[in-house]
C-alpha cells in the first residue's frame, strides 16, 4: 500500500468496491489505508492479534481489506466473521438480494505447519459460506494462493475446488488461462480467484 498509493488511488476513482491483499500494513497503521484513500472498510493486518509497536516494524507482510466509498456506505454493513486472512462484509442493494463479499490472502503452503493453517482457513470459508449462502449471494474473491493452472501436483488443489463446488461456487476465470505472468514469460499461474454462486449478478 504504501509503495502503491499512486496507483491505488488511481483505480478508487473508477470503483465503488476494493479488495485488497498484501497491503502489508501493520495494525498500528490501519486507519492510515482508509484515510489515505478516504473510503471505509474492514482492514485486517498480519499482527491484529500481536500488535508490533512502530519502533519494532519489520518489513511489511500480508495484509487483507474491503473497501468502499462513501456514497454505498448505508448498503454495506462489516462483518466480524474471518480472521487476518479473512474478510467479510454484506451488502444490500435495492431490490436485489443481499450480497455476501468474502475476500481473502489465503497463506503460501511452505511445510506442514503452513498446510494445517491453509486448511484451518478453508473451514472457516466453509463455515462463512454456510452461514450466508441461504440468505445472500456469495461472492469469494483474493489471493487463495493455490494454483488452478498449475500442471503439477498440488495437493490444495483438490480441497479448495470441493470447497467451491460444495457450494455451488462458479469460478469466473476456469483456471485454463493464469491470472499472473512473470514478465520474462519463465512463470505463470492462477492465484486469483473471484467465485460466485450467482452468475446473473456479473454484467462484465
Amino acid at each position: 500500500m504504501e509503495t502503491n498509493a499512486v496507483y491505488t488511488e488511481e483505480i478508487v476513482k473508477h470503483t465503488d468496491i476494493l479488495c485488497a491483499q498484501e497491503h502489508w500494513l501493520f495494525s498500528y497503521q490501519k486507519e492510515m489505508m482508509k484515510d489515505q484513500l478516504n473510503m471505509h472498510g474492514i482492514v485486517r493486518a498480519v499482527d491484529d492479534e500481536n500488535p508490533i509497536p512502530p519502533v519494532r516494524k519489520p518489513r511489511g507482510m500480508g495484509g487483507v481489506a474491503i473497501l468502499w466509498h462513501d456514497r454505498i456506505n448505508h448498503m454495506v454493513k462489516p462483518q466480524d466473521d474471518g480472521n487476518t486472512r479473512i474478510v467479510v462484509c454484506t451488502i444490500s442493494p435495492p431490490f436485489q438480494k443481499k450480497i455476501c463479499l468474502i475476500n481473502c490472502y489465503l497463506p503460501s503452503v511452505n511445510g506442514t505447519a503452513k498446510k494445517r493453517l491453509y486448511e484451518a482457513d478453508l473451514d472457516l470459508l466453509n463455515e462463512i459460506i454456510t452461514k450466508y449462502e441461504s440468505s445472500h449471494t456469495v461472492m469469494l474473491t483474493g489471493d487463495m494462493n493455490c494454483d488452478l493452472f498449475a500442471r503439477k501436483r498440488n495437493s490444495l488443489r483438490k480441497p479448495f475446488i470441493n470447497l467451491l463446488k460444495s457450494h455451488n461456487l462458479f469460478v469466473l476465470a476456469d483456471g485454463t488461462k493464469p491470472t499472473m505472468i512473470l514478465k520474462d514469460g519463465s512463470a505463470q499461474s492462477h492465484l486469483d480467484v473471484f467465485a460466485t454462486n450467482y452468475l446473473g449478478m456479473i454484467t462484465s
